[in-house]
């Protein structure tokens, strides 16, 4: 009995050497395994003083630092816009060159693969 109990905590303790060492080597995410870090993109215009209008957004679903790149890439790809996400608080701040409404909005967060909970003009 204690023969089999050695060669059982030997082979989890292999598997689990082994578990480690491909998650250290190859690295992981939340949002897929071996998924490679999203490049913030850079606004056209950075300026925030040329955005008259300004929102505050809650997203549901950002977990980690690549699903807030996603979120503030997929704003910032308008040319009209700038994006800041606070992960912790699941907030975006968003600045436009127009108005916008919840639904134009709402259409944006989804085609990153997200959800917005909320939409406030500030």
């Amino acid at each position: 009995m204690s023969f089999l109990a050695i060669l059982a905590a030997a082979a989890i303790a292999a598997v689990l050497f082994l578990m480690m060492r491909n998650k250290a080597t190859k690295g992981s995410s939340c949002c897929g395994e071996h998924e490679a870090s999203v490049d913030r993109m850079r606004a056209d215009d950075p300026d925030p003083a040329h955005y008259p209008y300004h929102y505050r957004l809650l997203v549901e679903g950002m977990v980690c630092a690549n699903c807030a790149k996603r979120v503030e890439n997929a704003f910032l790809s308008t040319g009209e816009m700038l994006a800041d996400v606070d992960l912790g608080k699941k907030e975006v701040k968003l600045l436009s060159k127009r108005e916008l409404d919840r639904r134009e909005t709402a259409e944006i967060v989804d085609r990153a693969g997200y959800t917005l909970a909320e939409f406030k003009n500030m």
